[in-house]
């Protein structure tokens, strides 16, 4: 064996000198240890520089290093860096290489870098035929999940009806409940016994005449869980039938398998000496259980993550698990099991100092709940001091106006970098509000995730043609598409459309075509299937032609011929359909002078149809659009992971954003009420949905501190304990504001608004801008608008209301001459202009 590779030999491979902080980490014995990194701390190096010196001293190969972490994109660039770090390692002439292939030379193998979920997949599919379990099951997406759950919920012969909820939300909580069993390693049936046992406790509490109505809440709220958590084992046994398993299955069933068989651990821990576990604040209890069966007894486990980071609870994650991994991971040292070594990254390399001071300001309380986790400190003086601004706005209307004409503001000093810039959210609503008015402006945008697509008009208009295909009722689609700038239909002539497809179904309406609300009422209303009213078969058969203008009449006439045309060729496949209906519509055409955030979304819908399958393998059109409603009814992501664009404004939620940085950063609504915004959390105590923190291995004293099993608890104690949870959710907000203000590098922008939307009382700066103002008090200029706090107790706007335009209004000039130069190009080279009176009509 080699000596070991020295700090000198080290920083040559590295390109630059490592830290005293990054080489205790480096250079750590081959024993479990914890890493604390803070934001912008450069873990991911510090992994691949770990890994080079333990390939490099020749106490592990390469290939016996496992790394994991969350995502596909976060396992390829803990790769990438790892494999760089080897290749250095070997041209400095200080790693081994593989056996001589003539000229090539090359790393022995290369780490294995994997998603948590993957390496549970693998696990799962090699030695899974112990459970019975085939290798080949298929993994439920989004959309697919919530099909097959919603049937076991329609089929169930449990009393469901006491739950008092529609089957969709039943489905929701049956998946809820599902999920949190299985990442808190809990079973539906020890789930079912727990609250047997309160309903008793609760029972013999009302026995002896001191029942109240908080004891009459808890008592049912645990009865419909106990039928809940039965419900989960209805579920569990279909997946099992129809050979599909989803993403919480793959760890569960995992964890059962190690348990059960130690050889399957043993063959894990053979073939891996190093782990490498990345994010580690954001594992589920029973992701660090399995961690546990596979590599006990002090083997070379080294976890890197922050508990400040740790945003991830609402989905099973456990900050505990990070804060107690010296002892659920102890080190063996001379025979005997003692807790691992503790080890920090507290220097940022990524944000400019007074975005620092901000981060580490608003964090006091954190750090204070979470001891031990140092403030992170300025190590890069190349960033400068970076810009701090601020703002609080009479209404969010406001907040939003003036935040685009900074951005406006910024673009022209980035010279087409539009990418630098990222506004980041809690929440998908505020992101969408803020890209329609970038795009109102002509801003490069890009908004992530499944909103950002099905909200895209192009979407939305491909959307409701093929609804019209499909379904001869979906009369809202045609609405939409006759009444768009398109085919310009108006409120009177829709008014006609509807008493004629009144008429075709057979009804004797007698209604005024001029009142639109009554006319399309009528042919909307959800009546017997048979005789529903159907817009797009009027199209077809106009009847009386007095019920329309002239040129209403033949557009009218036009969009049937379309129509019909199109459902000629439905059964084709989804790919080449949809080309079709591009051609067909002329949205081809459009499409082709479209923002580059329409032409990215309609290239990502197309990518969803080419690769959609459903429960049964079929990728039929109707099954497709039911993927789409199923994705919104449920409320659930489509999974949309698009490449990141450098010449657009950056739109994404703080969940998507964790892991990056970005020059600038814009966090709206940074204000109480606003933030982190959304539902608020369900109570155990309420939702049945809920499992209780009396049966999770991180509850604390005070978690568990309410009910008391002896007598009826009362009112005053509710209130106590709900404080108790809020403080607790409180963190993990808190969490939220500093992941978003770490992402910054060298400017930040945090702004807020008094009035929101549709608020009755005002909001308040509170924890979050107030606390970012008092530190921004030290800086010149931070503060650019701040609106005096209003006097109203109630929003003086909400009277306002929210108007839209009628007629739609139509393209732009320039639009329509780009569009028809377009057209003409195919036929001549000759130039092509409007007439001064076609500019005056458009």
């Amino acid at each position: 064996m080699t000596a070991d590779i020295t700090r000198t030999q080290l920083d040559s491979v590295m390109g630059f000198s490592v830290s005293d902080e990054q080489w205790d980490i480096i250079a750590a014995p081959l024993e479990p240890n914890v890493v604390v990194a803070g934001a912008g701390s450069g873990k991911t190096t510090s992994m691949a520089a770990r890994v080079a010196y333990l390939v490099g001293s020749e106490y592990v190969t390469s290939e016996q290093v496992l790394g994991l972490t969350f995502t596909n994109k976060a396992a390829a660039s803990l790769g990438a860096n790892m494999r760089k770090v080897l290749r250095a390692l070997d041209a400095a002439g200080l790693g081994p290489l593989a056996p001589d292939l003539g000229d090539d030379e090359s790393v022995a193998g290369e780490p294995s870098v994997q998603t948590y979920n993957s390496f549970a997949s693998r696990i799962l599919s090699e030695h899974g035929i112990r459970l019975g379990r085939e290798p080949g099951a298929r993994v439920l997406t989004e959309g697919f999940r919530e099909q097959l759950a919603y049937r076991v919920v329609c089929s169930s012969v449990l009393p469901l009806e006491a739950f008092g909820k529609g089957p969709e939300s039943l489905t929701s909580d049956l998946l809820g409940l599902d999920d949190q069993c299985s990442e808190l390693d809990i079973s539906p049936e020890r789930l079912i016994e727990w609250d047997s046992k309160l309903i008793d406790d609760m029972n013999a509490i009302e026995l002896a005449g001191k029942f109240q109505k908080n004891a009459g809440v808890i008592r049912e709220t645990a009865q419909k869980r106990r039928h809940l958590a039965r419900l989960v084992l209805e579920w569990r046994a279909a997946k099992e039938r129809y050979d599909v398993l989803d993403y919480t299955d793959q760890t569960r069933l995992a964890l059962e398998l190690v348990r059960r068989f130690p050889e399957v651990g043993q063959s894990v821990r053979e073939q891996f000496t190093v782990v490498l576990l990345d994010e580690y604040q954001d594992t589920s209890i029973a992701q660090r259980r399995l961690l546990q069966e596979l590599f006990p007894n002090g083997h070379a486990v080294t976890a890197v993550g922050d508990p400040c980071q740790a945003i991830y609870g609402w989905r099973g994650a456990s900050v505990d698990n990070i804060e107690q991994f010296p002892q659920h991971f102890p080190a063996l040292r001379n025979g005997v099991l003692a807790p691992a070594r503790r080890y920090t990254l507290s220097a940022n390399r990524r944000s400019g100092y007074n975005i620092l001071k901000v981060a580490n300001d608003l964090s006091q309380g954190l750090r204070s709940f979470h001891t031990g986790i140092e403030e992170l400190k300025w190590a890069d003086s190349d960033k400068g001091a970076g810009l701090v601004t601020i703002g609080m706005f009479e209404r969010s209307s406001d907040e939003r106006s003036w935040l685009v004409d900074r951005i406006a503001n910024i673009g022209e000093g980035l010279q087409g970098k539009w990418g630098s810039i990222a506004i980041l959210a809690s929440n998908g609503r505020e992101l969408a509000a803020l890209d329609a008015l970038l795009q109102a402006r002509d801003i490069p945008s890009q908004l992530h995730g499944a909103a950002g697509l099905l909200n895209q008009p192009i979407i939305v208009d491909v959307r409701s043609m093929l609804e019209a295909v499909v379904d001869p009722v979906a009369n809202g689609s045609v609405v939409r598409l006759l009444a768009g700038p398109r085919w310009a239909i108006g409120a009177r002539d829709l008014a006609g459309l509807g008493k004629r497809a009144a008429q075709l179904a057979g009804g004797h309406h007698n209604v005024d075509p001029t009142t639109v609300a009554q006319a399309l009422d009528a042919a909307v209303a959800g009546a017997d299937p048979v005789e529903m009213t159907s817009l797009s078969d009027a199209t077809m058969d106009l009847g009386d032609l007095s019920l329309y203008s002239p040129q209403a009449a033949q557009r009218l006439a036009e969009f049937g011929q379309e129509l019909q045309h199109l459902r000629r060729y439905a059964s084709e496949p989804l790919p080449e359909f949809l080309s079709r209906v591009l051609s067909v519509t002329g949205l081809d055409v459009e499409l082709a002078m479209a923002h580059p955030q329409a032409q990215l979304a309609w290239m990502t819908f197309a990518a969803l149809a080419a690769d959609f399958t459903d429960l049964e393998g079929r990728s039929t059109l109707s099954a497709f659009l039911r993927r789409l409603n199923d994705a919104e009814r449920f409320d659930v992501d489509l999974k949309v992971d698009v490449v990141q664009r450098v010449d657009a404004v950056q739109l994404m939620t703080i969940h998507k954003a964790k892991g990056l940085e970005f020059p600038v950063v814009i966090v709206p609504g940074f204000v109480e009420g606003a933030f982190p915004g959304g539902n608020s959390r369900s109570r155990w105590m309420k939702s049945a949905a809920v499992i209780p923190w009396h049966l999770r291995e991180d509850r604390t004293d005070e978690l568990t501190s309410y009910p008391a099993r002896d007598r009826t608890p009362t009112a005053k104690e509710l209130d106590a304990y709900s404080e108790v949870l809020q403080d607790h959710d409180l963190l993990e907000d808190q969490r939220l504001a500093y992941v978003a203000l770490t992402r910054a590098e060298n400017t930040l922008i945090a702004t807020g608004h008094w009035w929101g939307p549709t608020q009755q009382k005002p909001r308040i700066p509170g924890r979050y801008l107030d606390q970012v103002r008092t530190t921004s008090d030290e800086f010149d200029e931070a503060i650019a608008y701040w609106h005096d706090e209003p006097l109203d107790e109630k929003n003086p706007y909400l009277e306002e209301g929210a108007g839209f335009m009628w007629p739609v209004a139509l393209e732009s000039p320039a639009k329509v001459q780009a569009l028809a130069e377009l057209v003409h190009a195919a036929n001549t080279d000759e130039a092509f202009e409007l007439t001064a009176q076609e500019t005056e009509i458009t």
